[in-house]
């Protein structure tokens, strides 16, 4: 199977991991359709968390906050984790 630049890390250095090792589907994070009130810097790239799979972080917050080109944090719960936020 050849690599895909989503498996090679180009974009978000973290896909190959939640891809390959922890199973997680496209549509946990992304909704083809977009996300109302998604801005350059909130829900960017087409993200829309799957809140049958992951919910809010412990401060109550699901979220992505772009930063950057390739930077940003993850406001989430989720494969058993609370990212408060994590940061890429």
């Amino acid at each position: 199977m050849g690599f895909s630049p989503i498996l090679q890390d180009r974009s978000f250095r973290k896909h190959k991991l939640h891809i390959l090792e922890e199973s997680s589907s496209c549509s946990t994070c992304h909704d083809p359709h977009g996300i109302h009130g998604g801005t350059t810097t909130n829900n960017y790239n087409l993200i829309n968390f799957d809140v049958a799979i992951v919910g809010p972080n412990r401060d109550g917050i699901i979220r992505l906050d772009r930063s950057g080109i390739f930077t940003g944090s993850c406001n989430l719960s989720g494969q058993g984790k609370s990212h408060d936020p994590k940061n890429y």
